[in-house]
Formats: C-alpha cells, structure tokens, sequence
C-alpha cells in the first residue's frame, strides 16, 4: 500500500471519513460530486506560459 493509503485508516482526521462512507455509499458520492463540481467551477490556475497537453484517441 501507498503512504497515502495508510494515512486513510492510521490518521484519525481521514478514518472518519473511511468509515462514514464504508457505510453510506450514497453520501459518498454525493459529496464527491459536490467537490468535482467545486473543482469544475473554480478551474485550475495555469501560468501562461505552461504546456498544454492535448489526448487524442487511440
């Protein structure tokens, strides 16, 4: 597992959040939609002269 990965159950501050949506699936995307929007929304700050990177399908 990654660092990240344990943080999620050895911090106290993310376990809460584990196992509030461990038992409620429905709140878990809820509220992973209201972030995703939040995201959309508000954008990511590029500095002007950042590459820009284009995918195309394979």
């Amino acid at each position: 597992m990654l660092p990240t990965d344990l943080a999620l159950i050895k911090d106290k501050s993310f376990k809460k959040f584990v196992d509030l949506y461990a038992k409620d699936e429905a709140r878990f995307f809820s509220d992973f939609a209201l972030a995703f929007q939040k995201l959309e929304e508000n954008g990511v700050p590029f500095a002007a002269d950042a590459p820009v990177y284009e995918f195309t399908k394979l």
